[in-house]
């Protein structure tokens, strides 16, 4: 049928849907636990990008220590001595050996202006070109100016670099300060980072002083540090090709041009002075591989058993639903072959007897009979036809309803007279009684009459077959819903069965104790109801079955000012024209008077 093709198309659609469900949960876990683990991992980067870089401030740290400490051995040898000569300098300078970075060490002396003749004449003695000079603007060496005191570089280490020989440390831009300062504090002094005189490279210089007997500084050991030297020869290979490095100048603030963010201000302190040294990972770096490779497989990893569970619950809902599918369709053959097996047993018997009293009829057989008898076999024929034009009229029904071309109208029905007017069609020996509200007008509701009483027929066709002896019909207005509830003694249906008795080809009892029965009537009565903007529920009520058909009530203006009389007969009117649209024969009369608590018996011809 149509609900059973549609539930096969929406099977596929409801795996896929619970496996995109299921995969989207698992893609925002894995996100989840991918952002965890890159943080994680950030932070263990980050922690290691901070040993590198102490690292880095310390071996520099380390590197200026050993040039301070090789000024100072070189200044111990002035001070144990009066007179060094420039080849017990360069001796001793061999002998310490100088750590990686120096430039060079000078031997300055402290002389003033009224010595700095006689200094010169005793330097000429032993190198005749000696003098002292100073560079101008241009870089050029022009005489020493004259000041108070001259601190000219008489030995130099090398002896290959002539270049300052003779040149005043004074007169250098901004050397000055420092070398009052070593001088004054009779301690080693460090220039910030600047450019070197003569080695035009990055460096600083240190000024040792040398103290006489009388601790009186009466000279200088300067040392110029190449800064790129120093750090080539300070920091080992493996830190070297691991980060980037620059120094920040004092008052630069940091901008983060690094990768994933990772960046750190090391402090290396040379002297007084103290170096911001800011610390980046070099692309490549194996920093940057352990930031990246545990955060990335397990968000792969993550996302891989995302997208497998999801497969898995496509493919399980899928062999599930194929499996259920198997079974309902298993199910659905089993009630489409009882169903017909049924229908062909319900059109045999009144098609029997419709048959064969019209045989007798066409033979003659009926010309000795009385008119009672003949009477009687007429109105067998009528009611074996009507049973013929109920079943096809529910599998008319059923099939409009799956092909969606079901028609009603919306007419108000009296609701009462419809259930008398089924009652006497049927012609049970059974006192059926009708509840209706005492006083008030006449209940009405907005339906389709002839459809209003196809389902009183299959509801009382229902109890008639499955249901107990005693039998009622209660008539209820609540709001704007009128309730007719078909009520029997009978035992019912399990819970888990109740809504089960309203699908198509389907039969809670094994059989009927009945003919005239296809296990349709729940089905089709529910189907018209709801057409009808109405519903039909089932209810056990203290040991009470209830089928209760829920209908819209019509509106009721301007009834009390007719004849009801005249309202009765349009009504039958419009009755008899839906009779005769579906073929019907309808027997007995109709009374129009409204009906309280009136015990109804259908009556036979």
């Amino acid at each position: 049928m149509e609900g059973n093709g549609l539930s096969s198309i929406r099977a596929p659609r409801r795996a896929t849907f619970a496996a995109l469900v299921v995969l989207s949960v698992g893609l925002v876990s894995s996100f989840g636990l991918w952002m965890l683990a890159n943080r994680l991992t950030q932070d263990r980067a980050h922690d290691r990008l901070v040993v590198q870089a102490e690292t880095l401030a310390g071996a520099i740290e380390l590197g200026a220590m050993h040039v301070e400490a090789d000024l100072g051995a070189v200044a111990g040898l002035f001070e144990s001595s009066e007179t060094v000569t420039s080849e017990e300098f360069g001796t001793m300078v061999d002998r310490i050996q100088a750590a990686a970075g120096l430039g060079g060490i000078a031997y300055v002396p402290l002389i003033s202006a009224d010595d700095l003749s006689d200094f010169v004449n005793q330097a000429r003695t032993l190198d005749p070109g000696y003098s002292v000079f100073e560079f101008n603007s241009a870089g050029e060496a022009i005489p020493v100016a004259a000041r108070s005191t001259y601190f000219p570089v008489r030995y130099f280490h090398p002896f290959d670099i002539a270049g300052p020989m003779g040149l005043d440390a004074a007169s250098v831009p901004d050397r000055l300060p420092y070398i009052s300062e070593a001088v004054n504090s009779k301690e080693a002094v460090t220039t910030p980072l600047t450019t070197v005189a003569v080695f035009d490279q990055e460096g600083y210089v240190v000024y040792q002083p040398i103290l006489g007997r009388n601790q009186e500084v009466t000279g200088l050991v300067v040392g110029p540090v190449l800064f790129e030297t120093l750090i080539q020869a300070a920091v080992p290979t493996a830190l070297a090709a691991g980060v980037d490095w620059s120094i920040l100048p004092e008052e630069a603030t940091v901008v983060d041009h690094s990768i994933d963010g990772l960046v750190y201000i090391a402090e290396a302190r040379i002297g007084a002075h103290v170096l911001r040294l800011d610390v980046r990972p070099t692309p490549g770096s194996s920093i940057l591989v352990e930031a990246w490779r545990p955060a990335a497989f397990l968000g792969l990893a993550s996302a891989a058993v995302a997208l497998g569970a999801a497969l898995a619950t496509f493919w399980y809902l899928r062999a599930t639903q194929s499996k259920l599918g198997l079974e309902n369709a298993g199910e659905l053959m089993s009630a489409k072959d009882r169903f017909v097996a049924t229908v062909s047993h319900e059109l045999r018997t009144p098609l029997a007897a419709v048959l064969g009293f019209s045989e007798l009829l066409k033979g003659g057989t009926l010309e000795g009979m009385g008119t009672d008898e003949r009477n009687e076999i007429i109105s067998t024929i009528a009611e074996q036809a009507g049973d013929l034009a109920d079943i096809v009229e529910d599998l008319l029904v059923t099939a409009r309803a799956d092909h969606g071309t079901l028609t009603t109208v919306a007419v108000p029905v009296d609701v009462a007279a419809q259930c008398r007017q089924v009652i006497e069609r049927m012609n049970s020996q059974i006192v059926i009684p009708i509840a209706t509200p005492p006083g008030g007008p006449t209940v009405r509701a907005l339906g389709d009459p002839g459809r209003v009483r196809q389902i009183i027929r299959n509801l009382l066709s229902n109890a008639f077959s499955y249901g107990g002896g005693d039998l009622s019909i209660s008539i209820q207005t609540e709001g704007g819903t009128i309730s007719i509830s078909v009520e029997d003694n009978g035992n019912g249906v399990p819970p888990a069965q109740a809504e089960k008795i309203f699908e198509p080809y389907q039969r809670v009892h094994a059989a009927s104790p009945t003919s005239g029965t296809l296990g349709l009537g729940l089905s089709v009565s529910r189907t018209l109801a709801r057409h009808m903007g109405g519903d039909l529920v089932y209810q056990r009520v203290e040991g009470v079955t209830m089928f209760e058909l829920q209908l819209p009530a019509a509106e009721r203006a301007a009834l009390t000012d007719r004849p009801r009389a005249e309202t009765t007969s349009q009504q039958d009117g419009l009755q008899r024209r839906q009779d005769a649209a579906e073929g019907k024969h309808l027997s007995g009369s109709r009374s129009s008077q409204p009906h309280r608590l009136e015990p109804t018996k259908g009556t036979g011809n």
